[in-house]
């Protein structure tokens, strides 16, 4: 369609995404806030100008933008209240989102004889022992099936069943040592059992550093945070800090998360709790969490991610003992 603007695509803008919006009632263009604070808004809450007969817009849903529009990861997006945007499919129909690709950015064809497609390997059978390729309703003519592995499903599932955790006698001690450097995850099924009392205090700077001349606790010099996951855990076991996406975005949010079913934990007489430092320096924090994340994926202060979202049930927590400071 030769009227719709090429290269167009729309964006939310962070009154609707992010809690601190201070321009939620003023106009953002007379602000200044960014070069984007002057672009269209097709959708949003609108107000009449003073100075002339047009409207500006406070809070905008589709606010028209290049599809290559860099989207921000900084901290200046929650704290500082500047304009940031997410790209959003518009349920208004007047505001469809429109790509009109350039003739240089067509795709390029490539002709490619059948022979030369991979094969698709089908690694174990379904859970009633059905073969997954005879549960699909259509199969292209040009998929091709490698039947090498098929002669190792029924191996495949008596590995599955020799592999599968026996609750009962999957038996964890814990102690302190468990517990230095973050969050303890339980993710299968067992009996986890206090060896000791437990303090919680992850990544802690030494006394020594502590005491120094130079030492601040809110320092953020370094490339690693003290009492937060470092960079190399947010790759790892502990994602969120350092790109504000993962359920670890606000530090660690739990001495234990339970991310399994049929799990018992046992206090066995001791206590489980955080230092005092900690507990100064890690405000948001439960001792245990019967899930992955602190909050559901689109709920709370932060973007925890969708993946991962796992809510524990048949969960036992027993004494005697101390559920301590937190």
């Amino acid at each position: 369609d030769a009227n719709v603007y090429r290269d167009v695509a729309y964006y939310t803008d962070s009154t609707n995404f992010c809690y601190y919006s201070p321009f939620m009632h003023e106009n953002p263009c007379q602000q200044q806030l960014n070069e984007y604070a002057c672009n269209q808004c097709d959708d949003g809450v609108f107000h009449g100008h003073d100075d002339d007969d047009g409207v500006y817009w406070s809070q905008c849903s589709a606010l028209q933008m290049s599809a290559d529009t860099a989207v921000p990861h900084t901290m200046d997006m929650r704290v500082n209240g500047q304009l940031a945007f997410r790209p959003m499919m518009s349920m208004t129909r007047s505001v469809c989102t429109c790509y009109q690709l350039s003739a240089s950015q067509l795709p390029t064809k490539y002709a490619i004889h059948i022979n030369e497609l991979p094969k698709v390997t089908l690694l174990s059978a379904s859970s009633d022992g059905t073969s997954i390729k005879d549960t699909l309703a259509f199969i292209h003519p040009f998929i091709v099936f490698d039947n090498t592995d098929n002669s190792n499903t029924d191996n495949d599932a008596d590995n599955d069943d020799d592999t599968a955790v026996d609750c009962n006698s999957n038996i964890h001690y814990l102690s302190s040592a468990d517990f230095v450097s973050g969050t303890y995850r339980i993710r299968e099924c067992g009996q986890y059992i206090l060896t000791e009392d437990i303090a919680c205090e992850f990544n802690a700077p030494t006394f020594d550093e502590q005491n120094g001349d130079d030492f601040s606790p809110n320092s953020i010099s370094g490339d690693d945070l003290h009492w937060f996951p470092t960079v190399q855990q947010s790759m790892d076991d502990y994602p969120g800090l350092y790109t504000y996406r993962g359920s670890y975005s606000l530090g660690f949010f739990a001495a234990i998360t339970v991310e399994a079913d049929d799990v018992v934990i046992d206090l066995n007489g001791f206590s489980l709790s955080m230092t005092q430092r900690f507990y100064l320096q890690q405000r948001f924090f439960s001792l245990i969490e019967l899930a992955a994340k602190p909050f559901l994926a689109q709920q709370g202060p932060s973007t925890w991610g969708v993946a991962d979202a796992v809510y524990a049930q048949n969960v036992e927590i027993k004494g005697p003992g101390v559920i301590g400071l937190s």
